[in-house]
């Protein structure tokens, strides 16, 4: 491709494996279907996902130790390419990306997304959080153009980053895709799998917000009248602690802290039950993921984004977060009747509404403005 094609960056921390991430990639993906060059710009090269990063895209290394010492490398990068666009995903990155934009010059337009909401993360005293939300509020102004994941995103936003709501475009996240339904069918060797036992499926990063402590103690519960075994995909932080409550509760041999895997949907489509037991969740791709597979879905954060994907239940059983108790009781009812509240192909159904297709169609929609 010549340099007569304007160029369209997308800036992330890493490749680490998040939900914000993978969204990343199938939108750089998808826009390299457009007369653009596409770069994908990371703080460090690093993650599970590099193998996953397509060929057809230039991915670009900062060699930045942290997220905060990546702004004389960005901004070195953005006046050397000279990118017409550069979108943006996390709000320590966009914080980044606006300060480097504003100090580059030229016609360069700024989209952030938010994949995420910020106020149950203030309420914990997150300093982190805090610090990263004040840098927000004084430069999220100064953007082309924000795209939230979720209304309640976009809600959050305004009221904690103070912003005109008019100012947000809500895009739901790419997710659904023909090859996502052909990876739900591949093999999986677990044996629990080829068990009499009732398996439930938990995917995420091990920390404190996907709060698998209480799916374990639910599990715990439900262990008292069933043979209920939990599988959880995904690392991070919170590995020994989650182990130690698993030995503290007796069930160590029946939870499976299985790590990373590059398909985790073959997973969850075979689960009798997939839970997401979050304390906040602004999206939440990994419940559209499930109903793709035609698992039965259970989940919490039926105010913010997951609620938004199962339509207040319509689709899938929701209950407050950090209630084992009500977690195990949604549970078992789902057990007993997995087509209530819905089927599996009303499930699969609902999926689609969440094409990769649509979404990448919506994002170029607002990007294409500036090219």
């Amino acid at each position: 491709m010549t340099d007569r094609y304007p160029r369209i960056s997308f800036f992330m921390p890493g490749l680490y494996g998040g939900g914000a991430e993978d969204v990343v990639l199938k939108l750089a993906d998808g826009f390299c279907n457009r007369d653009v060059r596409v770069d994908l710009v990371v703080v460090k090269e690093e993650g599970a996902l590099r193998s996953r990063v397509p060929a057809r895209i230039n991915l670009v290394d900062l060699d930045a130790s942290r997220i905060a010492t990546s702004f004389l490398p960005l901004l070195r990068y953005l006046q050397s390419t000279r990118p017409a666009v550069l979108v943006s995903a996390l709000t320590p990155t966009n914080v980044i990306a606006v300060l480097a934009g504003i100090v580059a010059g030229e016609n360069l337009a700024i989209v952030l997304t938010e994949h995420n909401i910020k106020t149950t993360k203030l309420g914990r005293k997150d300093l982190k959080t805090r610090i990263f939300t004040v840098a927000a509020r004084l430069t999220y102004g100064s953007s082309s153009q924000i795209i939230a994941a979720s209304n309640r995103i976009a809600e959050d936003l305004c009221s904690v980053i103070q912003l005109d709501r008019e100012k947000i475009e809500v895009i739901h996240n790419p997710v659904f895709t023909e090859e996502l339904h052909r990876e739900a069918n591949e093999e999986v060797e677990h044996p629990w799998f080829r068990s009499d036992a009732e398996v439930l499926l938990g995917v995420g990063r091990l920390t404190p917000q996907k709060d698998f402590p209480t799916l374990i103690r639910t599990v715990a519960r439900l262990r008292e009248d069933r043979d209920v075994r939990l599988i959880l995909l995904g690392e991070g932080e919170e590995r020994s602690h989650l182990q130690g409550l698993c030995r503290e509760l007796g069930i160590a041999d029946h939870v499976d802290l299985h790590g990373f895997v590059d398909n985790p949907i073959k997973y969850v489509a075979r689960s009798d039950v997939f839970v997401l037991s979050s304390a906040w969740e602004g999206f939440g791709i990994v419940v559209v993921e499930a109903l793709a597979s035609g698992a039965p879905v259970v989940s919490t954060c039926g105010d913010e984004g997951p609620g938004e994907i199962l339509k207040h239940g319509r689709y899938g059983r929701l209950v407050p977060s950090g209630d084992d108790k009500a977690l195990s009781e949604a549970i078992l009812k789902t057990l007993n009747y997995p087509d209530q509240p819905a089927t599996k192909e009303e499930r699969v159904r609902r999926a689609r509404d969440f094409s990769a297709e649509a979404a990448i169609e919506k994002y170029w929609s607002i990007v294409e403005r500036y090219v």
